[in-house]
């Protein structure tokens, strides 16, 4: 995939923040979710559990999990996705980890698309499944 933020600046940063749907993001649980992976994680497959480095499992299984979460939580795919592009896009601006920039946004954009509205949200053991599987792929493993 090329780098989606060749040429980005914060004109395009600012662009891609979902107004409208902010208030899911927010305050309808995405954020305590995504902050208490590592715990549910740990409780559910404690195999699986362990530091997140930059680029590592559990990062690119949060990261894809984080945003199969914005979807499950009733955000438009489109709205989601450019939330992802922002918050990735804020990271890439303004630090240092322009590749794990890069690559928390492919993961993000990779679990909006695996929810499935006509299905309904995955159990959480379901989806750490899910995640791993991508995770694992993406890794080559």
């Amino acid at each position: 995939m090329p780098n989606p933020f060749q040429n980005y600046g914060v004109l395009d940063f600012i662009g891609d923040i979902p107004y409208s749907e902010l208030h899911k993001f927010f305050t309808e649980g995405h954020q305590t979710y995504y902050n208490d992976l590592p715990q549910m994680v740990e409780k559910l497959r404690p195999e699986l559990a362990g530091p997140r480095v930059d680029r590592n499992l559990q990062d690119m299984m949060y990261n894809f999990i984080g945003g199969y979460d914005m979807a499950a939580r009733g955000m438009s795919p489109e709205a989601a996705m450019s939330g992802a592009k922002a918050y990735q896009g804020k990271q890439y601006l303004f630090s240092d980890r322009k590749a794990d920039a890069i690559g928390d946004y492919e993961e993000n954009i990779a679990g909006i698309k695996a929810y499935n509205a006509d299905k309904g949200r995955l159990p959480d053991e379901a989806l750490i499944d899910l995640a791993l599987k991508y995770a694992q792929q993406r890794m080559g493993k």
